[in-house]
Formats: C-alpha cells, structure tokens, sequence
C-alpha cells in the first residue's frame, strides 16, 4: 500500500522550499510508477524516519521559531519511536489488500517512457544522423 506526501500539479516544480516525498508502507520502491517515482521515498525503517524528521527541523527555521535542537529532536524520536512504530505496523496490518507488484513489463515499459522523453528534449548533435538522411 502506498501511503504519501501527495502534491498538487506542479508542486515539485514550486521553486522555493517545496519538499516533496513519498512515504511507503507495505510497498518497496520499484513498485512505485511515475510521478511519484520521480521523488524521494521514505521507507518504514526508523534511519529514514529519522533523516526524514532532521529535515522537515531543518527546513522549519532556526531554533525557537518551529525547530528544535538537534539534541531535542533525538531525544523526542528515540522517546516516541516505539509508539510510532507500533501504530505504524497497526496501519500496515489493517490493510486487507495488499498493492500488487509491478510486472517486468510495466517497469520497462516506464524505463522506456523515460528514455524517451529524454530524448526528446536532447538536440541532435551535427555528427548525429537525423531520420531524413535515411530517406
């Protein structure tokens, strides 16, 4: 099951301080297609948890505004871990369907996709030949 910081159109293209993720439960990386395959995941394990919450404190200001002290924030993820992950593993098994997993076909068919709207966006270079030389 996919569960994510999910933006509206556009948000990964704000410029500013949008953040986007996904956070996946139940659900490895390679299961997830595009547009959110395009962003940072955070998985159900507590070092991305916690590199997760030092850079939302990053992001909140300097100390006293909505951030805290790295040795405050620590302190409060060691002390709240165990409840989160224990809610965390509740959520997980409330779901009664699992998400399927992507065919090798989807996946190549999503790497394909990709390749080629890369090159799209790529100029031929003069010792490239163009379609209109083998006509």
């Amino acid at each position: 099951m996919l569960r994510g910081c999910f933006s509206r159109p556009g948000l990964s293209k704000h410029r500013g301080t949008a953040n986007v993720c996904t956070f996946l439960l139940d659900i490895v990386p390679s299961d997830v297609s595009l547009p959110l395959a395009m962003f940072q995941h955070i998985t159900f394990r507590k070092d991305d948890i916690g590199k997760l919450l030092r850079t939302i404190n990053g992001a909140a200001g300097s100390p006293g505004d909505r951030h805290i002290s790295e040795e405050g924030l620590t302190q409060l993820f060691e002390t709240m871990w165990p409840k989160l992950e224990s809610d965390l593993r509740t959520i997980s098994c409330e779901v009664s369907e699992k998400t399927p997993v992507r065919t090798d076909r989807d996946i190549l068919e999503e790497i394909l996709e990709i390749l080629r709207s890369q090159g799209r966006r790529e100029p031929l270079t003069d010792d490239s030949e163009s379609i209109e030389d083998h006509a």
